[in-house]
């Protein structure tokens, strides 16, 4: 990974937006006070793209901000890469990546759905996470010695994910999911061989139960014959005693109709009878009824006359009550439209009267809103001069915000500073008296000018708060005139409305119906209106007269004929007696012969049915039931059919016992070749462990890593000291044939000695940690996997004499053409012209600002 450009904005000491430009830079200081900034850098670019710096969450903000945001652009095997990440105070984080190609000029998204997929993708394209990200390329501060102190298992873990060794973990992932695979169904078929042998073991059993079940078949089978035939007897004889039945019951049903039929008979016979003696009275009745029907005739022609001049007085009669009500409505519609004008005349002669007032009052109201509104335009002047002096009293609100900070971030240091031992808790110098007492006299005076400069600056926010309190005072009461213009406004609006309608209404009288009241007084003070109707009205009561309608005569001509109406009836009657008064005689005569036909029909059928109810009785009575006979068979098919069943299911178990004893041989050599599968991925597993091919591979790399290790000491300690690698080591239990898997580091001095890593401290353990950190990153530079381009060292030579810190620069001067980009961070300033290229970091009241030199 090789950084082109950062960019900081809003993050830990970096308020406002910096840019920093990697691209000319190769070795590069980053220099400034303790406190700058200079770590902040680094922070940034493990946070851009891990997520991950000293601070977390939103500690990371900056204490001015709203928001921390960091970009990254980066070189990665000839792509251009970057990494955005950007967090909101108390909101969620956003992460982007893109790429480009280094001829192009466009950035292609390839940010994932979620941030947790978007940081995976990073780290595959890294091929590193934070962990060996930091103790491979960052001395970072405070952590230089990270990877030496980790206990010997932690070191071997990450060195293996440095040396790219975690792809075996998932090769024995793969192998040891396959391998369960293979166990499954092997287990699956180990179960299924023992059911099939199970059912094997009951063949015997099942053919000695078949011949049981056969022998069975066969008894019921001859069971069903003889039970068969006695039934062919039963069914013949029921047959016989069902036709007699029919016969019986067609007898019956015959009879039964004799019966119905003379019934019939009879009650016609009386029927008859009756009507030829009702028949014979009206014909004895009929002088009188011809005489009543005459005289019905002739009223009946008198009311037809009476009646059609009783139609031509009622025709004549309607026209006139017609007309006369027509007169009266067109009276009634003439007077109400003279009163709706006389109404509104009423009102015209009001509106004319008050219009002059109406208007007067208007004029008021409107001189009234132009006063209002001079005095309201001012209001965007205050406006503005309440703006400027709330930005005023903002800035020096924040003036005294950060001098306040600054005094208690000094006030903390002199403490810090107090509490010091021999050396610099800033610098780690050798801390003398006079430098104390100059330091904290120092402090002191820049707290009480901080002080000064404080009260000044409330002075003039009290004063600043006062100007926009009676501005603000001003605005208000503008506010209360703009709310009595819109009341104003809002009156001249109903008061125009007003006069509008008052002219409206005067100028619709005087034009249009002026006129028609006039003209509508004079009609109905002389009635002219009603003429019309006088000549037609006398015309209809002369031709009521010429009909000459006597009312009382015609109601007496209804009442007569209403009378005598029912002679007709009596009439026709009487006249239809004599037609069929000799046909009924003639019925009577042929009804009497049927009866007696029919009666002696009747008592023939009786002495036949009696004859054949004797001899069923005689035949039939002890005969067996049918449908017990049927019961019984069918019980007997019911067992046939069971047992016919239970044969087939044994005969189906001896058929699958066949196919089992062939399954049996194909499941044996299957399992045969899943143990060997089984056994084959196991071997795998143990391969790929951390005891197989990584423990090879990583036995391989650490004598390189061991030889560039002892290169790079051998300078910085003037051959004095030599690194060596333990691998394997004894457990306490000494009954223990083999060996635990560690990783210790052994320093050999110069007189032979042999002592621990962990015995060191100091200058001298920092020259290990360079060492084996620099062996490391060489290694990797090398291999296929990650390539760590960038090497920074974070506050490194503090602890070094100046033969050592002369001794480290040297070192890497050397070695600066294994690497893209070597960074150190020092505050020490004879090392900050000891590269070609710095990084100025520089502490101000903005936040931290950067400046890149190139010598």
């Amino acid at each position: 990974m090789i950084p082109v450009n950062l960019s900081i904005k809003g993050f830990l000491s970096y308020k406002e937006e910096v840019n920093i430009n990697f691209e000319e830079l190769h070795l590069a200081s980053i220099t400034g006070a303790n406190g700058a900034g200079k770590s902040s850098i680094l922070d940034a670019i493990t946070w851009a793209l891990f997520g991950q710096a000293r601070a977390k969450s939103d500690q990371i903000i900056n204490q001015q901000s709203n928001l921390a945001s960091v970009s990254l652009d980066f070189i990665y095997e000839k792509q251009l890469f970057r990494v955005r990440r950007t967090k909101p105070f108390e909101k969620p984080m956003l992460l982007e990546f893109y790429i480009r190609d280094l001829d192009s000029v466009e950035w292609r998204s390839i940010t994932e759905h979620t941030i947790t997929e978007t940081q995976k993708k990073i780290e595959g394209t890294l091929r590193l996470n934070y962990d060996t990200f930091i103790n491979a390329s960052f001395f970072l501060q405070g952590k230089a010695d990270q990877f030496t102190q980790l206990s010997p298992g932690d070191r071997k873990a990450i060195l293996s994910t440095i040396l790219g060794l975690e792809i075996w973990e998932e090769y024995q992932k793969k192998a040891k999911d396959i391998r369960r695979v293979f166990e499954i169904e092997q287990k699956k078929n180990e179960s299924l061989l023992d059911e099939i042998n199970k059912e094997i073991e009951n063949e015997k059993q099942i053919e000695a139960f078949l011949k049981e079940i056969e022998l069975d078949l066969e008894r019921k089978q001859a069971e069903k014959q003889t039970h068969k035939l006695i039934m062919d007897q039963a069914t013949q004889l029921e047959m016989a005693k069902t036709n007699a039945e029919n016969q019986m019951i067609t007898l019956k049903e015959e009879i039964r109709k004799l019966m119905e039929k003379l019934q019939k008979g009879s009650d016609r016979k009386k029927n008859l009878t009756a009507q030829i003696e009702m028949l014979t009275n009206q014909v004895m009745s009929a002088p009188k009824i011809e005489k009543d029907y005459q005289q019905w005739q002739l009223t009946r022609d008198q009311l037809e006359l009476s009646t059609t001049k009783f139609e031509k007085y009622m025709q004549v009669k309607q026209k006139l009550e017609a007309l006369v009500h027509k007169e009266e409505i067109e009276d009634s519609q003439l007077k109400s439209d003279f009163k709706n004008l006389e109404e509104k005349f009423i009102v015209h002669e009001k509106n004319v009267e008050t219009l002059p007032e109406k208007e007067n009052e208007l004029n008021q109201s409107i001189s009234l809103i132009n006063e209002l509104n001079s005095k309201i335009s001012k209001k965007d002047h205050h406006n503005l001069r309440l703006k400027a002096l709330q930005i005023d009293l903002t800035t020096h609100l924040q003036a005294v915000k950060h001098l306040t900070q600054l005094n208690d971030e000094k006030r903390a240091h002199l403490k810090e500073f107090k509490g010091a031992g021999p050396e610099c808790p800033f610098c780690s110098q050798p801390l003398t008296e006079e430098h104390r007492q100059k330091y904290e006299s120092l402090i002191i005076k820049e707290g009480l000018e901080r002080k000064t400069l404080i009260e000044k600056e409330n002075k003039v926010i009290d004063d600043l708060r006062n100007q926009i309190q009676d501005v603000d005072h001003k605005i208000k009461e503008i506010e209360a005139l703009e709310k009595e213009s819109l009341q104003v406004q809002n009156s001249i609006n109903q008061k125009q409305l007003i006069v509008n309608t008052i002219n409206d209404q005067i100028l619709d009288w005087e034009k249009n119906k002026a006129n028609v009241f006039k003209t509508l007084r004079q009609q109905l003070a002389t009635n002219s209106h009603l003429e019309k109707f006088k000549a037609e009205k006398e015309a209809l009561q002369v031709e009521i007269n010429q009909i000459n309608f006597d009312e009382n005569q015609h109601t007496q001509l209804k009442l007569q004929e209403s009378n005598l109406r029912g002679v007709e009836d009596k009439y026709r009657q009487m006249e239809s007696a004599k037609n069929r008064l000799e046909p009924l005689n003639q019925q009577i005569l042929e009804l009497s012969e049927d009866i007696r036909s029919d009666e002696v029909d009747y008592q023939r059928k009786l002495t036949t049915l009696s004859a054949i109810e004797t001899d069923f009785e005689k035949q039939f009575s002890h005969l067996a039931e049918i449908s017990d006979l049927q019961k019984e068979l069918d019980d007997i098919d019911k067992e046939i059919n069971q047992i016919t069943r239970r044969l087939g299911a044994e005969k189906q178990k001896l058929d699958t016992i066949g196919r089992k004893k062939k399954d049996k041989l194909i499941l044996q050599e299957k399992l045969a070749q899943l143990t060997l599968q089984v056994s084959r991925y196991q071997k795998l597993e143990e391969a790929f462990g951390k005891n197989g091919v990584p423990a090879l591979l990583i036995e391989q790399a650490l004598p390189e890593i061991e030889t560039h290790a002892n290169e790079i000491l051998e300078r910085l300690t003037s051959g004095q000291f030599s690194i060596h690698f333990e691998t394997q080591s004894e457990y306490k239990d000494k009954k223990r044939q083999d060996k635990k898997e560690t990783l210790d580091i052994l320093i050999n001095d110069a007189n032979g000695h042999t002592r621990a890593y962990e015995m060191f401290s100091g200058g001298e353990a920092f020259r290990i940690n360079f060492s084996v950190r620099l062996a490391l990153s060489r290694v990797l530079a090398k291999r296929s996997g990650a390539r760590l381009q960038t090497l920074v060292v974070d506050e490194g030579f503090g602890s070094q004499d100046i033969a050592g810190r002369n001794r480290l620069v040297e070192t890497i001067n050397l070695i600066k053409s294994d690497f893209s980009k070597i960074l150190i961070i020092t505050h020490l300033e004879d090392l900050k012209d000891a590269f070609p290229g710095r990084i100025e970091v520089e502490k101000t009241s903005m936040g931290s600002q950067v400046e890149v030199v190139v010598y």
